[in-house]
């Protein structure tokens, strides 16, 4: 059976985390490190993604580390370091939001050549066509910080900086007039 074949999906499927772990053991040779590494980092996105941060951000780490000590005349150091990748992920919350995401983004514009309408709040001070419409830092504070869902906490900086802010848009103004 190929390699692909094996990894395909690899951790959304309901095998155990002692099962996969030893199917990825086989994979870590010379000539399939890389391309293993590299699965294993993009099945992490595909099967967990957003639904268990910290698996993915741990399998990263443990991957990058095995990049790093991986020496063919001896796998047992990087092998402990991508089993434990594998055996996180095994067990991380699963969710294929994040493929299905792409898909839709992807697909949508490849396929029906779909280009997404930049909403009108989007342009601002921050870009060429909200400047050309004259949008400052007020349209900013109004329709540019609107948070979804809102903050939870106050915004303990947010007065001083949109004061800073309106002072620094008043001196580029005068700046213009001189």
């Amino acid at each position: 059976m190929s390699a692909s074949r094996h990894c395909r999906s690899a951790f959304g499927v309901g095998f155990s985390a002692k099962r996969w772990s030893l199917r990825w053991r086989w994979l870590v040779r010379p000539h399939y490190f890389s391309w293993v590494c590299n699965r294993i980092e993009i099945c992490a996105h595909e099967d967990i993604g957003l639904a268990d941060q910290a698996a993915v951000l741990f399998s990263s780490q443990a991957i990058e580390q095995a990049r790093r000590f991986y020496k063919p005349e001896r796998q047992g150091e990087c092998m402990i370091m991508v089993g434990n990748a594998v055996r996180c992920l095994c067990r991380a919350h699963k969710s294929r939001e994040g493929d299905h995401y792409q898909a839709v983004c992807m697909l949508n514009s490849e396929l029906n050549d779909y280009v997404p309408e930049v909403p009108d709040f989007a342009y601002d001070s921050h870009n060429l066509e909200g400047r050309k419409r004259g949008r400052g830092v007020q349209f900013f504070k109004e329709e540019g910080t609107q948070l979804v869902p809102t903050r939870e906490k106050p915004d303990l900086y947010e007065e001083e900086a949109f004061e800073l802010w309106f002072q620094q848009e008043r001196e580029r103004q005068k700046q213009r007039l001189f």
